[in-house]
């Protein structure tokens, strides 16, 4: 088994005499800065789940405003501070923060590929 560096991330490689396979598994980096990472996990506390309230989906604040409508008025063109002030005015500029960092969080999964 064999570890190494490649890219953005660490992979780790692993082979078998007589069979010949490679197995990648990505390992997403993390920042070290304990400032930084108790900031993304107040930030992320503001998501919560409910399995009785929007279908379980991922929502801010143990409000009924999910987390893919604040994803997709970003993606509609609308500010931040448009979302806050015009269109869900009960959420606060930290809960927009939120939402982006969870779905980074969501997107950055390990990759498993087969070779």
């Amino acid at each position: 088994m064999e570890v190494g560096g490649e890219g953005d991330g660490n992979f780790l490689s692993v082979g078998r005499t007589g069979l010949s396979f490679e197995i990648l598994v990505k390992i997403p980096k993390f920042d070290l800065n304990t400032d930084k990472m108790q900031m993304n996990t107040q930030l992320l506390d503001r998501i919560t789940f409910n399995p009785k309230q929007c279908g379980g989906k991922p929502c801010i604040r143990n409000m009924r405003i999910r987390v893919t409508d604040v994803v997709e008025l970003l993606a509609a063109g609308l500010t931040p501070e448009q979302i806050v002030t015009d269109e869900l005015p009960d959420l606060e500029p930290e809960d927009i923060t939120a939402c982006l960092l969870y779905a980074a969080v969501k997107l950055n999964h390990p990759v498993l590929q087969a070779a």
